[in-house]
């Protein structure tokens, strides 16, 4: 099994708008990238309306190039402010029209491993998530974490202590829906919580509909029906550990908890697992509406993995490779 590329970090890239309530993500960033050593780069995008530099006229050549210069140092300040012993910040100033474009671009020209960005900010777009945002995740080509506002990175365990010695219900949380892009992100999340010592949960999220005698496998399913549901969830615990054997601690699943949740809607379900988590790690999207969802109303910062290179992701309904267990194990449905 190949190790996730997300780790170690070396370069993280923070696309900001300046405002206060981006620094949430620069803040999340420069603690995320510390116990790697890793730089991160503070990107300001300057999106100039088209008439700046496009229209002959005095007036509006000076006042980009005063609106460039303050937006410059700013952007140093901000920079300086948040460098620490461990993490230097770098400042860097791009001027173009598409915002979300200059990110992609930018992370490619500095080897970025990860953007981290608000899923507030950017002022003037719609009030669910950032726009920005949204069309940097839909794009993404390589791994981004979306940071709201009130977000704190967990310290992790003092000196000399075990993983798992975290702050109090701080733990990395991955939901499952059987695919080989969950099972990534299973490693992905199993790798983050052991480097930053928090525990990792493991879920895959049924609808409600599944008790009120809806059928798995072909058989109906009530909500007295516990056997079964006991199966589906071993079910989820057979995928974790096939997605984790052979991983450096020798514990086939990680130590992680590995559960059945049940939930109205799968993003609903996903933000209620959601709410005492450190991190939740999402697969990529099939349906982006789901990811969107969770993305603007997740209470912890979410980290989303692009599709990989050289192929499709995975239709959606397509199943996990392993075959199914006999008798009234029911198969894994697509959660998201």
């Amino acid at each position: 099994m190949e190790p996730p590329a997300l780790l170690p970090l070396t370069r993280v890239l923070v696309p900001t708008d300046l405002s206060p309530r981006a620094e949430a993500a620069v803040d999340f960033a420069v603690r995320l990238a510390a116990p790697d050593g890793a730089e991160v780069v503070l990107l300001h995008v300057f999106a100039f309306p088209y008439d700046w530099y496009h229209w002959p006229s005095e007036t509006l050549t000076g006042l980009r190039k005063h609106v460039e210069r303050e937006a410059e140092g700013r952007l140093a300040a901000l920079a300086q402010r948040k460098t620490t012993p461990a993490v230097r910040v770098r400042p860097h100033l791009v001027v173009r029209t598409d915002v979300a474009s200059a990110v992609h671009a930018t992370a490619d020209d500095v080897g970025a491993d990860l953007v981290v960005m608000g899923t507030r900010g950017w002022a003037g777009e719609r009030p669910a998530l950032g726009g920005v945002t949204a069309q940097v995740v839909r794009r993404a080509r390589r791994p981004v974490l979306a940071v709201p506002r009130a977000a704190a990175v967990p310290e992790g365990p003092p000196p000399g202590a075990p993983p798992g010695d975290g702050p109090p219900g701080g733990r990395v949380v991955v939901p499952v829906d059987g695919s080989e892009a969950a099972a990534e992100a299973l490693r992905v999340g199993h790798a983050l919580a052991t480097s930053r010592g928090v525990p990792l949960l493991v879920f895959h999220v049924a609808g409600e509909e599944a008790l009120g005698g809806e059928t798995w496998g072909g058989e109906a399913v009530e909500a007295a029906d516990a056997p079964l549901l006991g199966a589906y969830e071993r079910r989820v615990r057979r995928f974790a550990e096939g997605a984790l054997r052979g991983d450096a601690d020798g514990d086939a699943d990680g130590g992680a908890d590995v559960r059945l949740t049940f939930a109205g809607g799968t993003a609903a379900g996903i933000l209620d697992v959601a709410d005492a988590a450190d991190l939740l790690v999402l697969a990529p999207h099939r349906t982006g509406h789901v990811t969107e969802d969770v993305l603007a109303r997740a209470p912890c910062p979410v980290l989303v993995l692009p599709a990989r290179r050289g192929g499709a992701p995975e239709p959606h309904g397509r199943r996990h490779a392993s075959p199914p267990a006999a008798g009234r194990h029911p198969d894994l449905a697509p959660a998201f």
